[in-house]
């Protein structure tokens, strides 16, 4: 049995790039000839485009070769209506009490529902245990509290909690994996008490700037560890670049080679801060700065990026900044590039 699991694509419109990173899912199903694709939660991003796009999602999830798993996350929770169609291979969990028997492999999947503390503990017991020789997985979306996030790990969520668990709830389930969705950020592993994984995928998608770096699937077979297989689907990457008055490249330059480094893929989020020394470069300070965001346009990181630099030529030209630079040369310090900078802006605090 094989699995491909994913959540959180928060579709919102067809053959924009969440569609496209779904069919990008899709095809990796089909070629790992998986047995069952699952989405934990959050396939839509409204109620009301679920509504819109279901016609088109039952075509596109229609004549597979493996069946397609679903659960309602917050997000979507009264799309899947009873008697809703999407699609011949897709198989939708509107409850826990029924899950799906396949060649060995026991799936439940638990629907998004307004539960938390013992109502929701109690609910989660009623999984009953199956024989040892079946491979026993759940779909899950919310929020592990063991995990210690941040509110912005799950997207524009705001402060609310939902569907809050612990690691200890799926003790003693007979869980071999808990598929989830819900945390955006990146694919994450943590083991159950007494045996057992749970595991968010991540957004296949980068939603906000929170979800950075390559987006990913996770693709499992009983008896092994996750595969992670990387998407093609849009992410955004942050470069930090650290000017020094002493470096002998040209700080625009230093950028350019960091974003050109970056995958097409990559949305940059562009974080340049430091100090130039104008009269060694031959360029000023607004000059510098109006290379760098020329840079940045043209890597399409104008809204996404900070850039902090200050000329400090004339401090350099100082008499007892020339006699600090000097000691600070005599010495053997294991960070004397921490030291100089440290001087560096005491003296700009005194010169305000």
């Amino acid at each position: 049995m094989k699995i491909l699991h994913t959540a959180d694509v928060h579709l919102r419109e067809p053959d924009d790039e969440r569609w496209q990173a779904l069919e990008e899912i899709l095809e990796i199903a089909e070629q790992e000839q998986v047995n069952l694709l699952a989405i934990s939660g959050d396939l839509f991003d409204t109620e009301n485009i679920g509504e819109q796009l279901r016609p088109r999602i039952s075509n596109l999830f229609s004549r597979r070769d493996f069946k397609i798993l679903l659960i309602p996350g917050n997000h979507d929770k009264d799309v899947f209506g009873q008697g809703y169609y999407f699609g011949d291979s897709v198989h939708v969990f509107r409850t826990l009490e029924e899950p799906l028997d396949l060649e060995g492999t026991k799936v439940w999947g638990f629907p998004f529902t307004d539960l938390e503390g013992p109502e929701l503990l109690g609910y989660l017991r009623t999984i009953k245990k199956g024989n040892e020789q079946d491979y026993q997985v759940l779909l899950f979306h919310g929020e592990l509290l063991d995990a210690f996030f941040q509110r912005k790990d799950f997207g524009d969520e705001g402060g609310r909690r939902y569907l809050p668990v612990h690691l200890s709830y799926f003790e003693g389930l007979g869980l071999d994996y808990v598929l989830a969705g819900h945390f955006h950020s990146e694919l994450r592993i943590w083991e159950i008490p007494g045996g057992g994984s749970f595991i968010y995928s991540g957004s296949p998608v980068s939603v906000t700037r929170r979800e950075r770096g390559p987006r990913k699937v996770n693709l499992l077979q009983p008896g092994e560890g996750p595969v992670e297989i990387e998407l093609k689907s849009r992410f955004f990457q942050q470069v930090p670049v650290e000017i020094t008055p002493f470096q002998k490249e040209d700080p625009a330059r230093l950028v350019a080679d960091k974003l050109a480094a970056l995958p097409g893929n990559a949305l940059p989020l562009l974080e340049v801060k430091g100090f130039i020394d104008g009269n060694r470069i031959g360029k000023n300070e607004e000059q510098v700065i109006t290379e760098i965001k020329n840079l940045a346009a043209e890597y399409n990181a104008e809204e996404n990026s900070y850039i902090e630099i200050r000329d400090v030529g004339m401090i350099l030209e100082e008499d007892l900044f020339k006699s600090f630079e000097e000691k600070l040369e005599s010495i053997d310090h294991p960070d004397r590039q921490g030291l100089w900078d440290m001087a560096l802006r005491a003296r700009l605090e005194v010169k305000k």
